[in-house]
């Protein structure tokens, strides 16, 4: 019988939370020892300020998206690739789980194409394509893969890559039963509730009325493209604790909004 696969990522202040990401990283291995296949995605951008900052670099951004050129894409890959990617890692094998570390250079995972356009963000990327080959190696020898997003261009040169959309490249590479976007989003809202369940004619309604707005038009739509694409189904939600985590992963109990 084939394993459930699912690919978590996270971001918002959760990856800001030493506790919440124990908590996290406790519940993924509780989860993984249930025979389950998972990879971790995330991002670090807070941590990039802050290390651009102690080299007197102010981070720049352009219509809410980071300006990245050669000097910051340095900090960028040290941060994401190394300190961050490395911190997620202690915490699983602290849990007892056998998690190891890449990024999306490594393995070629990647493959993405700078952003065209104005504004010039300097090195930020669209990925172009997935290979989903090494996470499945590593899964065959039980590993769980912890994930930066840095990836290569066609020159073999760094690119920053958005998180999300290394997360979706990968889950539809890997034909992933779940992907979880665990955030301080709680989900889909409307009047102050969360929407439970959505699929392409409920957005398009919700979108259409204004309820979804914003970012989360995006979102939603990238949602969709990734079911159309295989992904079983997507997961917006927040962070709930350990035990809700654990329900949201193994599908026990929805606490956020599952597209399918």
């Amino acid at each position: 019988m084939a394993k459930t696969r699912v690919l978590v990522k996270i971001g918002g202040s959760l990856a800001e939370d030493r506790r919440a990401l124990s908590e996290l990283c406790s519940a993924l291995a509780e989860f993984s020892r249930s025979g389950a296949d998972l990879a971790l995605v995330h991002g670090g951008g807070k941590e990039i300020n802050r290390n651009l900052e102690l080299l007197a670099e102010k981070p720049r951004f352009e219509g809410g998206l980071r300006v990245t050129d050669e000097p910051a894409m340095k900090m960028v890959e040290m941060t994401l690739s190394g300190w961050v990617n490395k911190e997620l890692v202690r915490l699983l094998l602290g849990e007892g789980c056998r998690a190891v570390g890449i990024s999306g250079v490594d393995g070629g995972q990647f493959v993405a194409r700078k952003r065209g356009g104005t504004p010039d963000l300097g090195r930020v990327g669209k990925i172009v394509s997935a290979d989903g080959a090494l996470v499945e190696h590593l899964w065959a020898g039980g590993w769980l893969p912890v994930v930066s997003p840095v990836s290569n261009d066609d020159e073999r040169r760094p690119l920053n890559i958005n998180a999300d959309e290394a997360a979706s490249a990968l889950a539809v590479a890997l034909k992933a039963d779940r992907l979880l976007f665990v955030s301080d989003v709680p989900g889909v809202m409307r009047d102050g509730e969360t929407i439970p369940e959505l699929d392409e004619a409920k957005i398009a309604k919700l979108v259409e009325e204004g309820v979804i707005s914003g970012g989360m038009i995006p979102k939603t739509r990238s949602c969709l493209e990734g079911i159309a694409a295989g992904i079983g189904e997507v997961h917006i939600c927040g962070w709930n604790g350990r035990d809700g985590f654990l329900d949201q992963l193994s599908g026990a109990r929805n606490r956020g909004t599952i597209i399918r």
